[in-house]
């Protein structure tokens, strides 16, 4: 099984060197951002949620990059509750998900490499893996959960340059369990960063 690996990744090599040298940015782009949200969701309830990713992109061409991606997000809901062998009393339960996420995604600009302002969009895959914890205060009683699943990405951002490598970067993404990207609106998040291309 080694041999037909190795040879697919020599024939993918040997296709982007074929490329006319003159398509080849050669260009190492190397971000992170950032993003926090809170709801107050009524009723002494409330959910919380921050996300770390940091991203490296090799430019194959001027304005086509593969970027290799790390994404950390945790959110927590907490709500009361009643629950039925405690008739009078209402206990908090918070639900956390710990989300990690590795992935491989096509970025495509939609402008040329000079331009100040470039906006962009980036479709690809990888692995989540999610460990959900739920806790009642009253019990003190903890549940874990881990689950592991293929994921599809997906987003659209925009850089302006404020040096000739240095960009503010902005970003919605959406990570889609078993690449059902009909379900995009479950989990998207705007996130801000910064970004320097070498």
């Amino acid at each position: 099984m080694l041999i037909p690996k190795f040879s697919l990744l020599w024939m993918a090599i040997a296709c982007l060197l074929s490329f006319p040298s003159a398509t080849f940015a050669g260009a190492l782009e190397i971000s992170g951002t950032i993003a926090y949200g809170k709801a107050n969701l009524g009723g002494n309830a409330y959910s919380r949620q921050n996300r770390y990713s940091g991203e490296i992109a090799w430019r194959f061409t001027k304005v086509s990059a593969l970027e290799a991606s790390y994404m950390r997000s945790r959110t927590k809901i907490s709500q009361p509750i009643n629950l039925d062998f405690l008739l009078f009393q209402t206990i908090h339960q918070a639900v956390t998900y710990d989300d990690h996420v590795m992935s491989l995604s096509w970025v495509q600009n939609l402008v040329p490499a000079n331009f100040i302002v470039q906006p962009y969009f980036k479709i690809g895959g990888g692995r989540l893996l999610r460990r959900q914890t739920v806790e009642y205060s009253a019990l003190f009683s903890k549940q874990e959960v881990t689950q592991k699943s293929d994921t599809g990405v997906a987003g659209v951002g925009l850089r302006i340059f404020l040096t000739k490598n240095m960009a503010i970067k902005g970003e919605v993404v959406t990570y889609v369990p078993k690449f059902r990207f009909s379900t995009w609106k479950d989990s998207q998040m705007f996130s801000v960063g910064l970004s320097w291309v070498f």
